[in-house]
């Protein structure tokens, strides 16, 4: 199977940045998991055509990203193939080189989402490890929020894989440029949204 390389140079952007989150949505096709893909605009805009699809993942090389948070419905799961595992969108960008994925392995409550990630950003920054941040955030999150929000369903499938490593960098006295990364990927769906992943 030859793999497609996208016509605009998404590798180089992704590369620029230590952390890339995906912030939007996920549909994944249990009958052909390589065709999964993620939308790249709201369902109100004609961006919401653009898709980048899990088979485009695995022809990019991403190892300056040291960690990839993707909070979308599902991106954890997928049909399982032997000697791969599950080919999930984790799988797809850890294959692509992304040491650290963040992960969710069902369906997303945004507010959940946003709140815990937000906590493990803060804990990330501390200089915490990706594990302990990510248990920190859970916990803190559990006891803010009230009990018809402390059901697993909200917090549980939000999970780590890959190098628990902390992320000491200097770098983190900018994390709003790096943040600021997502912001960019938006835009080039908007831009771009019919140029940007085609399959051939």
């Amino acid at each position: 199977m030859a793999l497609f390389k996208p016509k605009y140079p998404l590798e180089a952007i992704l590369n620029k940045f230590s952390i890339i989150h995906f912030a939007g949505h996920a549909r994944i096709d249990d009958e052909h998991p390589f065709q999964s893909y993620i939308y790249l605009g709201p369902n109100e805009s004609p961006a919401y055509r653009s898709k980048l699809k899990l088979f485009n993942v695995l022809s990019l090389n991403i190892p300056n990203v040291e960690m990839l948070v993707l909070n979308a419905c599902n991106t954890g799961i997928g049909d399982y193939l032997s000697g791969e595992g599950l080919i999930s969108f984790a799988w797809a960008f850890h294959y692509a080189g992304c040491p650290s994925i963040i992960m969710n392995l069902n369906e997303t409550d945004d507010y959940a989402a946003m709140k815990i990630l937000s906590i493990y950003y803060e804990n990330l920054k501390e200089g915490a490890s990706k594990s302990s941040a990510l248990q920190m955030a859970k916990l803190e999150y559990l006891e803010s929020v009230p009990p018809s929000k402390t059901n697993p369903k909200f917090w549980s499938n939000t999970t780590l894989i890959g190098s628990t490593a902390p992320i000491y960098s200097p770098k983190w006295q900018n994390l709003f440029v790096y943040i600021a990364g997502v912001t960019l990927l938006l835009v080039l769906g908007f831009v771009f949204r019919k140029r940007l992943f085609k399959v051939l």
